[in-house]
């Protein structure tokens, strides 16, 4: 999806990325962001966390 999508068609891409889970943003074709939404971010820190827990208690 484009910068210019996201600005104009924001309440389309919201129901999108309910169903997606993450969207890549594009400018002049390029990759500049990753849409996410946020439960995902919070289960990829948790998990990092609990690693780091795990591997800091051998």
């Amino acid at each position: 999806m484009t910068l210019r999508e996201l600005r104009l068609k924001s309440g389309e891409i919201w129901r999108q990325l309910q169903k997606e889970g993450e969207m890549v943003i594009t400018s002049n074709g390029k990759p500049v962001a990753v849409l996410s939404k946020l439960y995902c971010v919070i289960t990829i820190i948790s998990c990092r966390i609990n690693r780091f827990c795990a591997i800091g208690t051998n």
